[in-house]
């Protein structure tokens, strides 16, 4: 009986052993168990307040500012920008305002217009009306062709009984056979109002070359006189309509727009090198230091664990 007891109790404590041993853990699990103690232990990094951190990236951001400011100074130089503009270099305000410009080209075009067609030509074609229509007096020669083909008329006017008849030589012709153009010069008041009518005719004529040469030469006058004066004909940047511009405005508005554009191709290089310099990287389009960026990953993607562990809405 001692003997069985002893036996017993051997195998018991054998077996209290191995389960012992079967419990512990491997040494993976070991591992893993020391670096959760550590980094419960290691304090989490604080944090920037809102206020710290906006006031900090406005520092950066200003030192991405005056960097990119500097490039932009170096790659795009007046000189060069006028240069590209065939402007001379420096860039100087024009010698006559636009409205300046435009007398001295009105003053130029009238003095064309004036050798070309001068007033006093009007005059001239006045007169020469006026002895076409130099009237026929009694004792002067006259011949005509009689209307109605009945025979030529020659010989001295003897008298003038209008409205009825004439008498050239011995002969008398009636008004009825005297051509208008004959007629007009044997009756004052038929010959008045004749010249009012060619004159008023020979005014519209005289203006209307005038203008024709005002459409003419004008343009192409004005042209050449705000060329001369440093003018280019050119649309503004913000609208279609060309108008005429000085060198030095274009010179004004292509300098900013040049530097605009290198500033926009240069700034996000920029903005790489100097954040990342402080230690900042981008998140979600916003640059954050490391810490707040990994700290906001974090909380995304427990965020995002969290909504997939949820049970699924009752329908």
């Amino acid at each position: 009986m001692l003997m069985r007891n002893i036996l017993a109790g051997t195998v018991l404590l054998a077996a209290i052993g191995g389960g012992a041993r079967a419990a512990e853990p491997p040494a993976a699990a070991a591992g893993a168990a020391e670096a959760e103690a550590e980094a419960a232990a290691t304090p989490a990094p604080e944090l920037p307040s809102p206020a710290a951190l906006a006031a900090e990236r406005s520092r950066i951001q200003e030192l991405v500012n005056q960097k990119v400011s500097q490039l932009v100074e170096e790659s795009v130089r007046p000189p060069k920008v006028a240069a590209g503009l065939k402007l001379d270099w420096p860039v100087r305000p024009p010698r006559l305002t636009p409205e300046q410009v435009k007398a001295k080209a009105e003053a130029e075009l009238a003095a064309k217009l004036e050798a070309a067609l001068p007033a006093t030509r009007l005059e001239e074609r006045k007169k020469e009306a006026e002895t076409k229509l130099q009237p026929h007096r009694v004792g002067d020669p006259i011949a005509f062709n009689r209307k109605n083909y009945r025979g030529p008329v020659s010989g001295v006017l003897r008298a003038v009984e209008l409205p009825v008849r004439i008498r050239v030589g011995d002969q008398y012709v009636a008004t009825l056979d005297i051509p208008d153009e004959v007629l007009v010069r044997l009756d004052p008041a038929r010959r008045e109002k004749a010249l009012k009518a060619e004159a008023a005719r020979l005014e519209r004529l005289w203006t209307s070359e005038r203008f024709m040469f005002t459409q003419k030469h004008g343009p192409e006058i004005l042209k050449r006189v705000f060329e001369e004066s440093g003018y280019r004909w050119v649309a503004p940047m913000a609208s279609r309509a060309k108008r005429w511009l000085s060198g030095e405005e274009i010179f004004q508005a292509e300098l900013p727009r040049q530097r605009e554009a290198a500033a926009a191709r240069l700034r996000p290089a920029v903005e790489q090198e100097i954040f990342a310099r402080h230690g900042y990287e981008q998140f979600q389009g916003e640059w954050l230091p490391k810490a707040v960026a990994a700290a906001r990953r974090a909380a995304q993607a427990e965020a995002e664990q969290a909504r997939g562990a949820a049970p699924p809405p009752v329908p």
